[in-house]
């Protein structure tokens, strides 16, 4: 009969080790399971904003051109203006806008200026520029 072999101290730190390594990859792998934090306000809103950007540049002949403006947040709303090149290459000057998911609303949607400057004060509180 032969003897059981006797462990050294050799193989318990190779098990140690192994163990150590084994702990840290499934903490590793619990932590990149985590859910991440809720998105604050300010990122809610800044996400908002570019969606809002995405949606108007749309709607526009040159959407490279935009250039956006004085953006605010009104609940779920996003109000601003936005300034790009026309059929003719040049710029108008700033436009309000608002952004009522997925709809945009700009001034030209309207026959009537004063039609969007109510819309404006409704959805926006705020009298365009």
């Amino acid at each position: 009969m032969t003897a059981p072999v006797k462990p050294n101290a050799r193989t318990n730190g190779c098990l140690v080790a192994l163990f150590v390594a084994l702990m840290a990859f499934g903490l590793f792998m619990l932590i990149g399971k985590l859910p991440s934090p809720p998105p604050s306000a300010a990122e809610k809103q800044t996400d908002a904003i570019y969606t809002a950007h995405d949606a108007v540049r749309g709607r526009l002949k040159d959407p490279d051109s935009a250039r956006f403006s004085g953006e605010f947040v009104a609940g779920d709303t996003v109000c601003g203006y936005v300034n790009a090149r026309n059929g003719f290459g040049g710029y108008n000057g700033p436009e309000p806008y608002i952004y009522l998911p997925p709809l945009v609303i700009l001034p030209g949607d309207f026959q009537k200026r004063t039609s969007f400057a109510e819309q404006w004060r409704k959805t926006c509180a705020q009298p365009p520029g």
